[in-house]
């Protein structure tokens, strides 16, 4: 998945390269057979990477001052539109966290096929989180085939996983 620009009626143009990866505010909500009918129902954002540590915004109302602006800064995840210079205390937070600009947390992630996912899922879906999809940026095909192998569904040459490079040479 490559998303250059974007355009929607709050936000102008602009590149969005920097920010490679999908991450959902909320991923429980995609577990649901409406999920694959008319996609997600949680808010989701383009981002630099995925989050590499579990943060609840909750924390915030235990601290004040220099930590509370930090943590602001480094663990909350909200939308574009949000100016977190604007979130000076715990009120106005959970007020972004209800109307759907925040997430209300965040997990330990790793980067599959562009998608931030827990590493709990991960590591306990066969392995999917290892040494091999670490080692790409986004998650890739090829760390995929790596795992997997690259027969097919009835071991047929037809079948094969394309490559990262012949994904990338069709500009998509």
């Amino acid at each position: 998945m490559r998303i250059l620009r974007v355009q929607a009626s709050h936000i102008p143009f602009y590149n969005l390269s920097s920010r490679p990866y999908l991450l959902f505010f909320d991923i429980t909500k995609c577990v649901s057979y409406a999920t694959i009918l008319g996609g997600c129902p949680t808010p989701q954002i383009c981002a630099e990477q995925c989050p590499t540590q579990y943060f609840s915004y909750l924390e915030l109302q235990y601290v004040s001052g220099a930590a509370f602006r930090t943590l602001i800064d480094s663990s909350l995840v909200c939308d574009e539109t949000v100016d977190k210079s604007q979130l000076v205390d715990i009120t106005t937070v959970k007020n972004m966290v209800q109307v759907g600009r925040c997430a209300a947390y965040t997990v330990n992630s790793a980067s599959v096929m562009g998608r931030c996912l827990p590493e709990i899922l991960l590591e306990t879906g066969g392995g999917i989180a290892s040494s091999a999809l670490q080692t790409q940026s986004n998650g890739s095909l090829n760390a995929l085939k790596t795992l997997y192998g690259d027969a097919g569904i009835d071991n047929k040459a037809s079948d094969f996983i394309p490559s990262d490079a012949s994904i990338n040479s069709t500009g998509q």
